[in-house]
């Protein structure tokens, strides 16, 4: 447990914005990877801690869908193969970043973003069974 309440504080709904900006530079990388996953740290704030020198702050920062594409870009080429993992198991990160990330120098980055982007292809149709009950090929009009 923390010795003062700068991690709950990071956390809360109600903490004003010119303390989120003071935790943001706490020496803990817990209390910044907390105000990284804060509703409402500011972007600018953000992007700094996108570039934090943990990468778990870098990675909590990574999974703000506010995050602009240019800076999710940056981190998919992040140095930490964890980093680039996250950015791999995140559904909501562009298509074209998923799919750079299918061909990065890590098996398990490079996996793990294939199977994401499998996960957002819708099926094809004509991979339903017209034979099947509710299949679009079985309806009539």
């Amino acid at each position: 447990m923390k010795s003062d309440n700068s991690y709950i504080l990071a956390g809360a709904a109600d903490t004003a914005l010119r303390e989120l900006r003071r935790l943001a530079r706490h020496n803990d990388p817990t209390i910044r990877r907390r105000v990284a996953e804060h509703p409402r740290v500011p972007l600018r704030l953000l992007v700094e801690l996108s570039e934090d020198g943990d990468a778990e702050v870098r990675i909590a920062a990574s999974e703000s869908p506010r995050l602009p594409e240019s800076v999710l870009d940056r981190l998919a080429a992040d140095d930490c193969d964890d980093v680039r993992f996250a950015l791999a198991e995140n559904l909501n990160l562009p298509l074209s970043i998923l799919s750079r990330l299918a061909d990065d120098d890590n098996p398990f980055v490079s996996q793990r973003s294939i199977v994401s982007l499998k996960r957002l292809q819708p099926a094809p149709l004509a991979s339903l069974n017209k034979d099947q009950p509710g299949a679009l090929c079985n309806q009539t009009n």
